[in-house]
């Protein structure tokens, strides 16, 4: 599946918004970080995806400075 293909679903980052104050951890696997990131969810916050770093810094949502691959 393309990830990408979500980009514009914004019924969905509002659903990722409003359940981010009702809970305490959120988690996601492979591109799905994109997700959080495209809904604003990993603004300052350390995160890993299974994204090459170009590809990443195509989709304009993930602070290159956050990026852990530990």
């Amino acid at each position: 599946m393309d990830i990408m293909k979500l980009a514009n679903e914004g019924r969905l980052f509002t659903f990722l918004k409003e359940i981010e104050s009702t809970v305490s951890v959120i988690a996601s696997i492979s591109s799905s970080p994109f997700l959080l990131a495209e809904a604003g969810l990993l603004k300052g916050r350390k995160y890993t995806v299974g994204m090459l770093e170009g590809d990443r810094g195509e989709t304009g949502v993930f602070e290159s400075g956050n990026y852990s691959d530990n």
